[in-house]
């Protein structure tokens, strides 16, 4: 969705978004690979996606991307109020954006690519620290690719269609496989806590779907600044 609104862009501003997104994944790797040099000193056995085999990280992320799912069919619009020079702040907004969905984009990779870096991850855990950082960025690197290759070749941004009605479809549709990929998390949370803490985390997505709705039909600009906070 970021690349279609950019399309009528300058090379310039095309060019510092996609680095601002790669610069979201090698914070992340470079972060992630800190943790696994830590837990190696310290003498922890570590494997690929090990976050996931917390509870609560796979929870926080669950609703994360419930709450994302929710918001592509409208139930609750992300904005960013009390900004008063529209342009600047929507320039901000977007590089911002991009490095936010670089670290986004790192945190959904990790067990979709277990398969295919297992070998070459194994191998970077016997390594000495600062191998274990250099491959860690190489993958990082690796993943941010696509978005490398726009920037520095804007012209591939010709290939998507100008915007237009396509993209809410598009944006609708992007929900459904949000929520496949909160289903997906259920899954392994319910490896996690079992049949009856994951029959409570269904309940509780439920009031956060009623909750996010209020949220979103009662804080909207034209209503009163009171019932807002309320509501909120």
């Amino acid at each position: 969705m970021s690349l279609v609104k950019q399309s009528q862009q300058d090379k310039k501003e095309i060019l510092k978004g996609s680095l601002m997104y790669t610069a979201g994944i090698i914070v992340s790797f470079i972060v992630m690979a800190s943790v696994v040099i830590f837990l190696k000193i310290s003498g922890e056995m570590v494997g690929w996606g090990f976050q996931f085999q917390s509870p609560g990280f796979v929870m926080a992320l669950l609703i994360m991307i419930f709450v994302f799912a929710l918001s592509m069919f409208d139930v609750l619009i992300f904005s960013a109020p009390g900004m008063s020079k529209a342009t600047q702040a929507s320039q901000k907004q977007g590089h911002w954006g991009s490095f936010l969905s670089g670290i986004f984009a790192v945190l959904l990779a990790t067990p979709c690519t277990a398969p295919m870096l297992g070998a070459a991850l194994g191998f970077a855990f016997t390594q000495p620290p600062l191998m274990i950082l250099a491959i860690f960025i190489l993958i990082g690197l690796g993943l941010a690719l696509p978005f490398l290759l726009i920037g520095f070749w804007p012209a591939a941004i010709k290939i998507i269609p100008r915007p237009g009605d396509w993209m809410n479809i598009f944006k609708e549709a992007m929900g459904f496989l949000l929520f496949a990929t909160a289903l997906f998390l259920l899954r392994t949370l319910y490896f996690l806590v079992g049949g009856d803490g994951t029959f409570n985390i269904l309940w509780f997505l439920v009031i956060l779907a009623f909750s996010t709705w209020m949220f979103g039909r009662w804080t909207r600009p034209h209503i009163p600044h009171k019932k807002q906070w309320i509501m909120a």
